[in-house]
């Protein structure tokens, strides 16, 4: 957790922001192993993977649907990755957003706003405290990835299932035209492509968050956040 120093928040907000660097990279390292696995799966392998019965889910012929297989174990790993990142999301701004409240001593808290978690933390950033954490299109980015997670966690995946449908459907259009989503019978399928491409973004996002509040409660340079240590 960020220990805030009245007179030197840059330090620890530096440190924080390398903490979240490694965060992405060690999620990076698991996805392109776990990436590697599924590319050099062999027809063979799938027995000791699947259920005995597994005859009944994909039919007997293990080699015409290799290539499902593939695509159904690399969905499952781009899921894991989309929880993960989430609970950084999570994490980050609230992390923040009591950066920010502890510094400037404001007496709201928090938890007083209406919204989600993230919600709350971003509104308490940026209304609160006047600081410009994140972009409308970045704050876009971040609800189509909690949404995302949601529907997986609470719909199995299944739109029809998905109370905010429209919202989620919205937000994966760009990604189902490059191919990196597919929707077969209702069921949002991720590739390692797009886990990927969530990973890069929301990590742009989370560093261009903490730089700004750095920016707005700092020094102008980390030199001269140093003098004196």
């Amino acid at each position: 957790m960020l220990q805030q120093k009245k007179k030197r928040p840059r330090i620890e907000l530096t440190f924080y922001r390398a903490e979240i660097v490694f965060g992405f990279a060690q999620l990076r390292q698991m996805l392109g192993h776990q990436r590697d696995q599924v590319k050099n799966l062999s027809v063979d392998e799938i027995p000791k993977l699947a259920p005995s019965d597994s005859t009944v889910m994909i039919g007997s012929d293990y080699q015409d649907n290799l290539d499902y297989f593939k695509r159904y174990l690399e969905s499952a790993i781009s899921e894991y990755i989309i929880f993960a990142v989430d609970s950084l999301v999570e994490r980050a701004f609230h992390e923040l957003a009591s950066f920010v409240k502890d510094f400037k001593e404001i007496p709201l808290s928090i938890s007083d706003l209406r919204g989600e978690p993230v919600e709350r933390a971003i509104r308490f950033v940026r209304d609160v405290a006047q600081i410009d954490v994140i972009t409308p299109p970045d704050w876009q980015e971040v609800r189509g990835v909690m949404l995302l997670r949601n529907c997986y966690m609470h719909a199995l995946g299944r739109l029809d299932l998905f109370t905010k449908r429209a919202e989620l459907e919205s937000f994966l259009k760009s990604h189902t035209a490059d191919g990196s989503v597919e929707v077969g019978k209702g069921v949002v399928i991720i590739s390692a492509t797009f886990a990927q491409q969530t990973l890069d973004e929301i990590e742009k996002i989370i560093k261009k968050g903490i730089d700004n509040v750095s920016k707005a409660l700092s020094p102008k340079t980390i030199d001269d956040a140093l003098k004196g240590y």
